[in-house]
């Protein structure tokens, strides 16, 4: 008798706990429901970090429940003003942010003590290759006339710690180039400095280089990614002869499957950070958005916030 009270008391207090949980369950189910979710974009409006933003910031609200996203454009120290907003941001699910890969291997050049695998990843929405354009009218036609040229390569970057520009750098030195590259430009800006040939090149993403490859101002020279991804344009690993050569193309080629990522500040709620991945891959599988991205010409390849997660700590330990 004793051992039934004591089974119906433990039943009971079970189903006590469980009834006290249900509100909360449900409270934080809805906790997205009719809020506004700020994204921060490390960049100025314009280009392809910002174009991706917004397009996922337009179909987003109707698989998460928010009533908007609002992007806010924080440009500046190669994404590292933005990097630092979204550190400091609160973690309540509220805020997210794109910033750029090139910071996976250029955070170890700085002061400052961040670890990008300690945000709250939430996915990414492309592997896209980049592509390093000429003007049209430039003298350089292969990937070989780079490496016979005398005279510094100019090449246009936005910064120092962005992506193009630390890659643009091991290229050089892993395949003997001389580059001197050109800080501040980016997006349009990159391009008009093509179109006038104020530079020799730049290493943009393929969409980004759309427009002007498309209109014969600027062509191809060689690419970074998987083989193939560019049509009649020579691959960086094709070209590649030493194994630091090989090497350093395949880290790259690697670095462009990690293409617009989307974080969170440290410290989400695992619950919310489950629903804001959840929502993510879903609104870059809706087909409203497939077909604006189609328009737009912006390719997307999503990978889940916790696959993010793992690559970056890899990379993070073989830096």
């Amino acid at each position: 008798m004793q051992l039934l009270i004591s089974r119906l008391v433990y039943i009971l207090g079970v189903l006590s706990l469980a009834t006290a949980c249900r509100p909360a369950l449900a409270a934080e189910a809805d906790f997205f429901a009719g809020k506004r979710l700020t994204y921060i974009v490390a960049t100025k409006p314009g280009g392809g970090y910002d174009l991706y933003a917004r397009l996922v910031a337009r179909h987003l609200p109707r698989h998460l429940g928010v009533k908007s996203v609002v992007i806010r454009n924080v440009p500046g120290a190669s994404h590292l003003i933005g990097l630092q907003q979204l550190f400091s941001a609160k973690p309540d699910g509220l805020t997210v942010g794109t910033i750029n890969t090139g910071l996976i291997v250029s955070l170890k050049h700085t002061s400052l003590d961040y670890e990008l695998s300690r945000l709250s990843w939430i996915g990414k929405a492309a592997a896209e290759p980049r592509v390093f354009i000429v003007p049209a009218n430039s003298p350089l036609q292969v990937f070989e006339d780079l490496r016979q040229r005398e005279q510094p390569i100019l090449v246009a970057t936005s910064g120092k710690l962005s992506a193009a520009n630390l890659d643009v750098e091991l290229i050089a030195e892993a395949f003997g180039l001389q580059t001197r590259n050109i800080h501040g430009f980016a997006g349009p800006d990159t391009d008009l400095a093509i179109m006038r040939g104020d530079v020799d090149g730049a290493l943009v993403s393929f969409s980004s280089a759309h427009t002007l490859l498309g209109n014969a101002q600027a062509r191809p020279l060689f690419f970074i990614g998987d083989p193939g991804a560019v049509p009649g344009v020579e691959a960086l690993a094709a070209v590649a002869r030493s194994a630091g050569e090989k090497m350093v193309a395949e880290r790259l080629v690697a670095l462009s499957k990690l293409g617009r990522l989307c974080a969170g500040p440290p410290g989400i709620p695992p619950a919310r950070l489950k629903q804001l991945r959840q929502a993510y891959l879903k609104t870059l599988q809706d087909p409203a958005l497939l077909e604006e991205a189609k328009q737009l010409r912006l390719p997307i390849d999503p990978w889940g916030g916790e696959r993010v997660a793992t690559v970056i700590e890899q990379l993070e330990l073989n830096r």
